[in-house]
């Protein structure tokens, strides 16, 4: 595939901006999804999914009013094969938890900047700055030292699930960037759905929740899937693929905080130390792109 055409240095830092407000939007999960009571991993799978599905229809249909069909019809294979992409890794990640150490698959996770670089160089040509690799260093390591505590042996399947999340969602990073000459909105469409179909072959069809569980599930859906996402995509169309990659990585760290303001989950020194190092890799990465503007293409 040629080299994709860079964003104006404008338009690069609004991407920026997007890619870290999607981070934020994540990081909003693991609050909303402890103050959950009865419902399974697999209820909240499915109403978070359905819930994005609708606040996702319902913005395109405001947006394109008529023309929502063939938004839909512009994203073609390509778009369905990735948002199959994104709701397979969607699906991991419920089941890497269920078989390995949260601290196991953060760790995991971790490497996807690597991984994105890697695809965006083979199938994009977009070229990897020294700062960039020095920054997804830094990054990779405080995760690591975030998670030092936690880290075990896990299973062999719920370290190789973690680790397919990773790779996936480094794809499905790849995917909306190389398309991003339509809008790929109804890509999540597509992967929420699939969750959906998922989660109730799971389920059995019995996916019945309290209305005290459906509300965090409802604010999953449209805040931290919905939103998150949406903003997510709207960065692919002017951030580099690795760099994205790397933004988002502040859902990490953010998702400790709140965890820690909200319900009293008071973080280790070692997990403060290494939340610092990613957010000063996050800054240093976001500080770089937003001095220097877009890199020249590579020959």
């Amino acid at each position: 595939m040629s080299t994709l055409p860079l964003a104006p240095a404008g338009a690069l830092n609004r991407g920026v901006v997007a890619a870290l407000l999607s981070g934020l939007c994540w990081s909003i999960g693991g609050v909303l999804v402890r103050s959950v009571q009865d419902a399974s991993p697999w209820d909240i799978v499915f109403w978070r999914s359905s819930s994005m599905v609708v606040a996702l229809l319902a913005w395109l249909a405001f947006r394109y009013g008529r023309a929502t069909v063939q938004v839909f019809r512009s994203i073609g294979w390509f778009g369905v094969f990735a948002g199959l992409v994104s709701g397979t890794c969607s699906t991991l990640f419920i089941l890497a938890l269920h078989k390995t150490t949260v601290a196991n698959v953060l760790f995991l996770i971790a490497a996807q900047p690597a991984f994105c670089a890697l695809f965006a160089w083979i199938f994009l040509r977009e070229p990897v700055s020294r700062a960039m690799v020095l920054a997804m260093g830094l990054a990779f390591g405080g995760v690591v030292v975030m998670v030092a505590d936690g880290l075990g042996l896990g299973t062999w399947l719920g370290n190789l699930l973690a680790l397919g999340v990773a790779v996936l969602w480094a794809a499905f990073t790849v995917l909306v960037r190389a398309g991003r000459s339509v809008d790929m909105l109804p890509v999540l469409i597509v992967s929420g759905v699939f969750s959906v179909a998922v989660a109730l072959v799971v389920q059995g069809g019995d996916v019945a929740i309290s209305l005290r569980d459906f509300i965090p599930c409802l604010a999953v859906g449209v805040v931290q899937l919905g939103l998150g996402n949406a903003l997510f995509v709207a960065a692919s169309t002017r951030v580099p693929a690795a760099q994205l990659s790397l933004l988002g990585l502040s859902e990490v760290v953010l998702g400790v905080l709140w965890v820690w303001l909200f319900i009293g989950e008071t973080p280790t020194a070692m997990t403060m130390v290494g939340g610092t190092v990613v957010l000063l890799a996050i800054a240093y990465q976001a500080g770089q792109a937003m001095r220097a503007g877009p890199a020249a293409p590579p020959p």
